[in-house]
């Protein structure tokens, strides 16, 4: 069996709950949800002490799995890529809200929101850090 990656988990903090209300606050002032959301405040979240280390699973073309790590409200996310016998060969930073679509461990495709949130399709190279 291969090892399997060491995953750390990340604990809600104070700071953590700030980006969530300021997120929450965010969307609730938009055109068309303003009044229909209530009022929320930090007593009132009922949250877990740790995030789950994995959010999301992609099965890559060429066979490896990437698993979108937690989700810290950074402007980037940190995807972590496991070869098919399971072993972590790579960990690849995107910007937050880039939607995987396609991925491999040379390139990703990804859907991107741009000017007026029209999305369109972006390839990023896989490249090993130096």
């Amino acid at each position: 069996l291969a090892q399997s990656p060491a995953f750390h988990v990340s604990r809600i903090d104070d700071r953590m709950i700030d980006r969530i209300l300021s997120d929450f606050i965010r969307v609730r002032d938009q055109p068309g949800i303003k009044g229909k959301l209530g009022f929320v405040t930090r007593d009132s979240l009922r949250l877990p002490a740790y995030l789950p280390p994995v959010t999301r699973i992609i099965v890559g073309s060429d066979g490896t799995t990437w698993l979108m790590r937690e989700d810290l409200r950074n402007p980037t996310v940190e995807w972590h890529v496991l070869d098919g016998s399971g072993t972590l060969v790579k960990s690849v930073t995107v910007p937050r809200g880039a939607e995987l679509k396609h991925v491999s461990s040379s390139h990703v495709w990804a859907a991107v929101k741009g000017e007026f949130d029209v999305p369109f399709l972006v390839r990023y190279a896989v490249v090993p850090l130096r």
